[in-house]
């Protein structure tokens, strides 16, 4: 509290000596320099510095007033007054330390009590010239020392800065130059390689910068002082990675451009490059005339998988190669067909009918998907996976219209085709006429009962306005029967109005020898009316006979030993290798 109020009254002398233009005395000043109030002595002091230079204790105290401020400032923030300030003191220390002598020591001994030391030598305590000097020269060597390690440490500190501010400025100019993810990827060329390198090469430059920068904080002279730096994962480009990082914070956040830049560049290298290059083989070679002939791997053995990964399912280039396939396919179904147009193989000319059906439609397909495209974006996106012959919107829908109007131009030939095969199929040629093999074809005058696939069909049909018969037809893959057998039907039993109810059976010895029975389900006098046929591979029709059924018939049954057909249903009948019913 006395030290308080020696102040105050202290403070008030001071400026009413200022006030009234009256000169400071030293000893007065000396009172608030002893009790350590820097603060309140500074100006004062200051003040007799300028009109008196001859107090070796005045510079003495005025350098440990810059000392106190050195002390006070931060390494990095405030290193140039550091540093001035640290100037300012060594300055001031060695005007004190050129002004001091022993006479000036005995006539103000109480300005430097705080060098009062007992001699080991008498005994006695005292004031020693040397001491003071020994004294001085310490402080300005921890001053230079604290000076030269605050510079060295600030300029590592710039240095780390300005090389980060190049490699996010390197960074920049990579965004500038691809905008987008997919940018920096899909269109990614030696050019952006070397960017990438440019970008890690400043990034390593500024890690090596910070790393020299904190091992510098433990060189002598620098305050206990703690600043952290740590990596974040740059994972969402552009957007991440543009922010300004305050190197003078206490933690400082650098983005990873570094391990960025080697990712993306393995990416680029090991993937994208080796992408484009193949791309473009393929859809030259996909464009190339002598395509249309050939083998084509099918799109999905291709590599466009791979684009999956930079989130695009359908890309451009997918998109021309499914075409040139599809279009190509289609020219090779059609090619096949016209090879062997002469051939009487209904299933081949059917299967090669549907084989162009089916590429048509693959080339449909292939045409509905590319107009999904965008077609600007995709072009500019994959200008660097495509031909330069595909590289205009102009090209491309020349190309997409030309596939078009020849697809056009061949699709009703070609369904045309398709339905005539599969009625030539589902049908015999005997001569001029047609027999249908199914229940399902309404060719008129005609009734299949009983077909068994690929081999014969049976069935009614109308000869005449008032005539009907029989029919056993051997089926051939021409459609022309090899076997042929027909044989009157009554009429009054057999016409077309009885056809609903009309069945037939058949059995076989080989495919040497049939048996055929056409019967009706509708009974005249408690029987059944039917036709029985025997009939050769070779020779063809051997007999028919009519014969009258007591009961309904379930199946036939050939026995070869005595040559005889068995009727088998609710009971039996056996009819000899004449055509006699026993």
């Amino acid at each position: 509290m006395t030290e308080l109020r020696t102040a105050t009254t202290l403070f008030i002398v001071f400026f009413a000596f200022s006030a009234f233009g009256q000169k400071v005395k030293y000893k007065d000043i000396y009172s608030l320099l002893s009790t350590k109030q820097y603060d309140a002595a500074e100006p004062f002091l200051k003040r007799y510095l300028a009109g008196d230079q001859g107090n070796p204790n005045a510079f003495l105290f005025m350098g440990m007033i810059y000392q106190e401020k050195v002390a006070a400032c931060h390494v990095l923030r405030e290193t140039p007054s550091l540093v001035a300030y640290a100037d300012s003191a060594i300055q001031c220390f060695d005007k004190a330390s050129s002004l001091l002598t022993e006479r000036e020591i005995k006539r103000n001994k109480e300005y430097y009590q705080a060098y009062n030391r007992r001699d080991l030598r008498t005994g006695e305590f005292g004031i020693a010239l040397s001491d003071i000097q020994f004294d001085l020269q310490k402080r300005k060597e921890a001053l230079l020392t604290r000076s030269a390690a605050a510079k060295m440490i600030r300029h590592h500190l710039e240095s780390a800065d300005s090389l980060y501010a190049a490699s996010a400025s390197a960074y920049k100019v990579l965004a500038q130059h691809h905008s987008t993810g997919h940018s920096l990827f899909l269109r990614a060329n030696d050019s952006t390689v070397a960017l990438l390198d440019d970008l890690s090469s400043r990034f390593d430059a500024a890690l090596k910068a910070v790393r020299l920068y904190q091992s510098s904080m433990s060189s002598p002279g620098v305050p206990a002082y703690r600043h952290d730096f740590n990596l974040r994962t740059l994972s969402a480009y552009p957007t991440e990675g543009m922010d300004a990082i305050d190197f003078l914070a206490e933690e400082v956040s650098l983005w990873d451009y570094g391990t960025f830049a080697a990712d993306a560049r393995k990416k680029i290298l090991d993937d994208i490059l080796p992408l484009q290059k193949e791309t473009v083989t393929l859809l030259t070679a996909l464009s190339a005339a002598e395509s249309e002939s050939g083998d084509h791997a099918e799109v999905t053995a291709l590599p466009f998988d791979r684009f999956g990964r930079y989130d695009d399912k359908d890309p451009l280039p997918l998109a021309l190669a499914r075409l040139y396939i599809a279009d190509r396919q289609y020219h090779e179904a059609r090619a096949n067909r016209e090879a062997v147009a002469d051939s009487l193989d209904v299933h081949l000319q059917l299967e090669l009918a549907r084989s162009e059906v089916r590429a048509l439609e693959r080339v449909d397909s292939a045409v509905a998907l590319f107009r999904l495209q965008d077609l600007k974006e995709g072009l500019h996106r994959y200008a660097r996976f495509l031909p330069t012959h595909l590289g205009t919107t102009q090209a491309v829908v020349s190309l997409l219209d030309t596939v078009t109007a020849a697809v056009d131009t061949s699709r009703q030939r070609v369904n045309e085709n398709l339905a005539m095969r599969e009625l030539e199929a589902q049908r015999l040629r005997v001569g001029e006429d047609y027999i249908p093999l199914t229940a399902a074809d309404t060719l008129e005058g005609y009734r299949p009962l009983l077909t068994v696939d690929e081999q014969y069909t049976i069935g009614v049909k109308r000869v005449d306005s008032v005539s009907f018969a029989g029919y056993f037809y051997a089926i051939t893959p021409s459609r022309v029967p090899d076997i042929a057998a027909t044989f009157a039907l009554d009429t009054k039993a057999f016409d077309d109005s009885h056809w609903p109810s009309v069945k037939a059976l058949s059995t076989d010895a080989n495919g040497l020898l049939y048996y055929v029975l056409i019967y009706s389900e509708d009974a005249d006098q408690e029987k059944y009316p039917a036709k029985v046929a025997k009939v050769y591979r070779i020779d063809g029709l051997s007999w028919a006979t009519d014969i009258k059924l007591g009961f309904l018939p379930e199946s036939l049954e050939y026995e070869p030993a005595a040559g005889t057909l068995i009727v088998r249903g609710a009971d039996t009948l056996i009819i000899d290798k004449n055509g006699n019913p026993q």
